[in-house]
Order: structure tokens, then C-alpha cells, then sequence
């Protein structure tokens, strides 16, 4: 039921070429189309319409209805339709989105004439609601008890307490790299961090002998396909930014570069040529002088060095690791981890000890553990002082693994985890690295012990841990209606004597309705507007609307005001149901339209002129997705910006609108929102 185009070309030995296209149309007789949103948000009065097309040469009158789960009809399910000989008709049904519909699935049918056709769907549901989470996690020795309280005026009917116990740090682990597996974004460094720690969690179980076949299987399907990614995002010049437009940064060339390496050390395919290019990148990068003004610059060096000393079957970057160690004063402390790793591989143990004993002397030990800060924050290295802790913790555990500091360190990591995971990718693949490296001196995985977990003195589940089931996480569901909202409820964790180590996180999802969520300013500040489209031209008119018409255009503008510089930004803004964002670069009528732009807002002086750029310089990716639209900067100076893009309505009905969201992607503490939105269409 399309089109299929079908093109032949040949060529003769005498050069004389021809070409010939010819369509081939599969269909049926009398065919039904639905007419329904790309998702449902409950408590939505949506129109849900079905398109009848009578491909014969005769008038044909059926019965359209329609059968759905999750939809509430105001009328009749099944309507008469006749449809005209070589012509089409529309019925339809007004429903509203039940409150509770975890999923909608429709089926359409049109019987009568002697014909027939139906078509099923299943359309998911996304809550006009922002989804809240508190968590924490910890390290169980013998009995620990955590108190929940679950705020006033949640949905009740959703969400609830999750708790996942793993009994080794590699189960630990792979609870973690199942988040990265799963972020819904793609550039560079999310796609390394997809793969990375897989490959070296792979090998270190391996290592141990034990076997895991679903981390096996996850690897063979998913490494393929984001080495291939990785390859479409590499520039000219032989090295990656966070997209294939935008600038090369050594420091994510040199992630991408070890990335493949470990990769291609572990028996998976990977073409020389391009890590080569990314090697040359690098060393070309070490050539040149580096400017004192800019501190990170030496972090971003000191990176560079490990990985091509890491990568290299040489000990080459030796004397660039010893010429970095004079200017060691000048480096944060994960940046002399790295450094650390690089000297001590190339047998300069004298440096590295004195690394050593320079990072042991700034841990900071706390009753949660051991840990490390910086300073001042290094955003344009993706850092934090979780991910600092991670990678002195793989730098120690690697130069003295029998340091005492490890096992704290180890402690205060797994109490910084939320849902499985740490807060940013680059956090999550660097705790998962330097938890590997820790494990393989630890010994924990001979592990010999039980535990029981109760909330509200009622068990969950009581298990025995061994050597065969010590990398396998357990995961105990309590729904929000079966805990106490009046006082606070009991987590209780029980460990028997025993070999191994206990590690938890808990983490209680709940709901607040979007009427309840107002704007937020925590470092970003986000408004949007909706404005009538001159439907001719498709050029936008100064009016703010919140209805529209079935086939209306509409701008949307986003305004971001950055109190400060803003690194690595991510705005989502989600669209109403039944609206999709119109993609300018499709030869479709739209294509005349003003594409999706960026400006920033500045006085009008000639001071001001040297600062202005145009939209391009600022946003390094944009995504049209089914529910929203994601915006990526890889830095905004402080000021106010305006970005614009067209969405079409292709549905009528009442919608409700989630605010627009900003974060900067690896400091999640800078974020702001606006405030929700209804949008009719009629």
C-alpha cells in the first residue's frame, strides 16, 4: 500500500548510458487511513478522524469504526460512510485521553461493498505532568535503614519507591551502562560513553572468567552501529567535536581515540585509518604551544598525553608526561590522575609517586567516604567533582592498588548514584571505569553472604549472594499507593556475615501536574510564545495565539537568557499533541519558510557589534523528534537569545503543553523551565 519507484540504468561498452524510472502503485480496493496524534497527553479532548479512500469505479458505502484503549468516545463507534467512485472521505469521533491510560492503541476499520481493510496502532502517552525524583544510595555492612517521605499533593495513581541492590560493583556497573546505553542523544561524546565503559567492563569480567552473555549480546548488537556513528562524526581535520558540524576539540578527539582503541583491543572491528586521523589530530595538537591564560588548557593536555601514551605500544609521550609534570601546580586533580597514569606507564614512577602522594594529601573524608573537589569548575572539560573522584579513583587503584584511600573512595562514589546511574555521561563512564579498575584488585567478586530488604517492616525478598549470581542486580517495585503519606516510611537493609559487599540506590519517582509547575531559574532562564504565521507566506506576524486552525502554521519562540557562560547546552521543548515541527530542509511547500534560527538579542551600538554572531555560531546540533524539539549549544556567553521554528497542526483538539526545559548537560545543577501551556486546535 505505496509507491514504489523503481530506476534502471545502463551503460555500454561504447559509453552510450540511459536511464528509464517507472512507478508501480500496491494498494487495495477501498482503503482506511487514521488521523491521529503522533502521541496522547491524558485529559486531552482530541478529534481522531479516519480517511476512507474507494479506489474503484464504482460509489461504495461502508461502516468505519473505531475500537480504542485509553480513548473515551462521546459517540456512536461505528459510522456510515459512502464514498464517492475514485474519491476519499473523512469521519471522525471526538475522545478525550483517559487520565490513567498508560498507552493508547487504536483500530480502525471500513467494511462493506464486498470490501474490507482495517489498521491497528499502539501511541504512547506522555503525562501532562513533570516527573520529580529523589534518590540516594549507599554501601550496606551489616543493617542501614533509610527514612522516605513522600510529598503532599503527588498523583498517587503513578510513580512509586524503586530499589536496586547489586552485590558487586560489576553489577553495579552494569545497571549504569544500561542509562548510557539508553540516553536518548547522540553526539560524539554520548556516543563513546554508549560503548566505552561496555567494552572495558566486558574485558574485566572476561578477565575474572566470568562469562556475561547479555553484556556479550548488548556489545555484538550495539558496538557496530556506534562505531559507525562515530565515524559520520568525525571532521576533515581527523578530530570530533560533539557534532559533525562545529569545531574539533582534542579532548573529545582524544576520548573518541580511546574508545576505539579499547574497542579494537577487545577483538571488535574498527578501521586503523580512522584512528589514526585522530592520533594525528592529537599529536599536531601536543605541537603546539599552549596559552597560561587559559587553566584548562593544561587539563585538556595532560587528557591528550594519557590517551596517546595509553594507546601507544611505546613509551613515546614519556618525555611530553615529564615536561606536563613541571608545570603540575597548574592542574586540577583529575588532570594529575591522568597524568600520574601516564607517567607511571612510561616508568617514571618518581613523578607519579609524587603525584601520588599530592592527590592523597587534597582527599577529602567525609561519613559518606572519600572524595575530591576542584577549585573552580572546568565546564569546558565536561567535569565535575564526582567525575574528578571517579578518575583519581581509576588512577590510584591503577599506581597503588592497595592504597587505603580506594575503599572510601569507592563508598562516596556509590552514594552520589541516582536510578543506577550518576548524573552526567561523562560521570557515569568515568565511576564505571575507575570502579572496574578497583574491582579487578578488590576481589570482591568471590563473594559469600545474604541480605533481606522490608519497607514499613513488610520484606521485600530475601537472597543469597555467590560467585555465580554476584554481577546480577536485584530490583524491588513499591507503588506509590501502598506507601504512607502521612509519615515518613522505613527502608530497611539486612546483611548477614560474609565475604562481598552490599551497594543500594533507592530512588522515589512521583508526579506533580503541570497546572502546579511554575517557571524555574537555577542558572537559565527559558520562556516560550507562540505567534500567528501569515498562512501564504509563511512569514510570522507579531500576534501571540493559542489557537489554531487544522493545517495553521505556527512560530514558536524560545527565549534563553544565560545570566553567565553556559557550556554544553541541551533546551527541549515539547510539542502539543496532534502538532508536528516542520522541517525546512524537506522539498515540501514548506521549504520557502524561515528555517529554525537562532539570534542573539543586543543593544544597538557599535560596541556591541564585535560580539554578534550568527545563529549557526551558537547552536552546534538541532533534533525534530516526534514529541519535541532538542536544541544543543556547545556555548552561550552571557545574553539573551531568541530561537525560532515552525510546527504545523495536523489534529484537532484541547492540548495540554510540558514547559520547555534547558540544563547544561554535564553541570545538571545549572537548569532552568517555563511555565506549562494549553493550545487548541480547531
Amino acid at each position: 500500500m505505496t509507491t514504489w519507484n523503481l530506476t534502471a540504468k545502463g551503460v555500454t561498452k561504447e559509453t552510450f548510458v540511459g536511464t528509464r524510472k517507472r512507478d508501480v502503485l500496491s494498494t487495495k480496493p477501498v482503503l482506511v487511513r487514521p488521523v491521529v496524534p503522533r502521541f496522547f497527553v491524558p485529559g486531552d479532548s482530541v478529534l481522531v478522524e479516519a480517511v476512507v479512500n474507494n479506489n474503484t469505479a464504482k460509489d461504495v458505502t461502508v461502516d468505519v469504526k473505531l475500537q480504542a484503549t485509553g480513548l473515551t468516545l462521546s459517540g456512536n463507534a461505528t459510522q456510515p460512510l459512502t464514498v464517492k467512485a475514485n474519491d476519499k472521505a473523512k469521519v471522525s469521533w471526538q475522545t478525550t485521553v483517559d487520565k490513567n491510560a498508560a498507552a493508547v492503541k487504536v483500530q480502525f476499520s471500513a467494511t462493506g461493498g464486498g470490501y474490507s481493510d482495517a489498521l491497528e496502532a499502539t501511541l504512547p502517552i506522555v503525562r501532562p505532568s513533570s516527573p520529580e525524583i529523589v534518590g540516594t544510595s549507599g554501601t550496606v555492612d551489616a543493617k542501614l535503614a533509610e527514612k522516605i517521605l513522600v510529598p503532599a499533593n503527588v498523583d498517587t495513581r503513578a510513580g512509586g519507591l524503586q530499589i536496586t541492590t547489586s552485590p558487586s560493583l560489576a553489577a553495579a556497573s552494569l545497571d549504569s551502562l544500561d542509562y548510557l546505553q539508553a540516553f536518548p542523544y547522540d553526539c560524539s561524546e554520548q556516543t563513546v560513553s554508549k560503548f566505552f565503559p561496555n567494552v572495558v567492563t566486558y574485558q574485566a569480567l572476561q578477565d575474572f572468567g566470568i562469562a556475561n552473555d547479555k553484556l556479550k549480546n548488548k556489545l555484538s548488537i550495539n558496538i557496530s552501529a556506534q562505531i559507525q556513528r562515530l565515524y559520520q562524526l568525525q571532521h576533515g581535520d581527523g578530530g570530533w567535536g560533539l557534532w559533525a558540524t562545529g569545531n574539533s576539540y582534542p579532548h573529545t578527539t582524544a576520548y573518541a581515540v580511546l574508545a576505539l582503541d579499547a574497542a579494537d583491543r577487545a577483538g571488535f572491528s574498527v578501521d586503523e585509518n580512522v584512528m589514526q586521523r585522530g592520533r594525528d589530530y592529537l599529536n599536531e595538537y601536543l605541537d603546539q604551544p599552549t596559552d597560561a591564560n587559559q587553566a584548562y588548557r593544561y587539563n585538556q593536555r595532560a587528557f591528550v598525553i594519557y590517551v596517546l601514551n595509553e594507546t601507544s605500544e611505546t613509551n613515546e609521550y614519556g618525555a611530553r608526561a615529564t615536561s606536563l609534570f613541571e608545570r603540575r601546580a597548574q592542574l586540577d586533580n583529575y588532570a594529575k590522575s591522568y597524568l600520574m597514569m601516564a607517567l607511571f606507564k612510561s616508568g617514571a614512577k618518581t613523578q607519579a609517586q609524587a603525584l601520588l602522594q599530592d592527590l592523597t594529601a587534597k582527599a577529602l573524608p567525609s561519613a559518606t567516604g572519600t572524595h575530591w573537589e576542584e577549585k573552580q569548575p572546568d565546564w569546558f572539560m565536561m567535569n565535575t567533582d564526582t567525575r574528578t573522584t571517579a578518575i583519581v579513583l581509576l588512577g590510584v587503584a591503577r599506581v597503588d592498588p592497595k592504597n587505603a584511600l580506594l575503599k572510601n573512595a569507592v563508598r562516596w562514589l556509590m552514594t552520589q548514584r541516582a536510578q543506577g546511574h550518576w548524573e552526567t555521561t561523562q560521570e557515569t563512564a568515568w565511576s564505571v571505569l575507575g570502579l572496574t579498575e578497583y574491582m579487578k584488585q578488590s576481589g570482591e567478586l568471590n563473594a559469600e553472604y545474604t541480605y533481606d530488604v522490608s519497607v514499613n517492616d513488610k520484606s521485600l525478598g530475601q537472597e543469597k549472594v555467590s560467585k555465580e549470581n554476584v554481577t546480577e542486580n536485584k530490583t524491588f517495585d513499591v507503588a506509590m499507593k501502598d506507601l504512607l503519606t502521612t509519615t515518613a516510611n522505613e527502608l530497611l537493609f539486612t546483611k548477614s556475615a560474609g565475604a562481598g559487599n552490599l551497594y543500594y540506590s533507592a530512588f522515589l519517582n512521583y508526579y506533580l501536574p503541570v497546572d502546579q509547575i511554575q517557571a524555574l531559574n537555577k542558572g537559565v532562564i527559558v520562556a516560550r510564545q507562540y505567534f500567528k504565521v501569515e498562512q501564504a507566506t509563511l512569514k510570522p506576524t507579531a500576534q501571540q495565539i493559542t489557537t489554531a486552525n487544522v493545517g495553521d502554521y505556527v512560530l514558536v519562540k524560545l527565549t534563553v537568557i544565560a545570566p553567565t557562560n553556559l557550556h554544553y547546552l541541551l533546551v527541549e521543548d515539547p510539542l502539543p499533541s496532534g502538532f508536528e515541527a516542520v522541517d525546512t530542509s524537506l522539498k515540501t511547500t514548506s521549504a520557502g519558510a524561515t528555517a529554525p534560527e537562532l539570534e542573539k538579542q543586543i543593544e544597538d551600538c557599535a560596541a556591541c557589534a564585535e560580539y554578534y554572531y550568527p545563529y549557526w555560531y551558537y547552536w552546534s546540533n538541532t533534533e525534530l523528534r516526534d514529541d519535541k524539539v532538542a536544541l544543543f549549544a556547545d556555548y552561550l556567553s552571557t545574553g539573551t537569545y531568541e530561537y525560532t521554528y515552525l510546527m504545523r497542526a495536523s489534529v484537532s483538539g484541547d492540548f495540554t503543553v510540558l514547559p520547555t526545559f534547558a540544563q547544561q548537560m554535564y553541570e545538571p545543577d545549572v537548569f532552568g523551565r517555563s511555565n506549562g501551556a494549553e493550545f487548541t486546535v480547531k
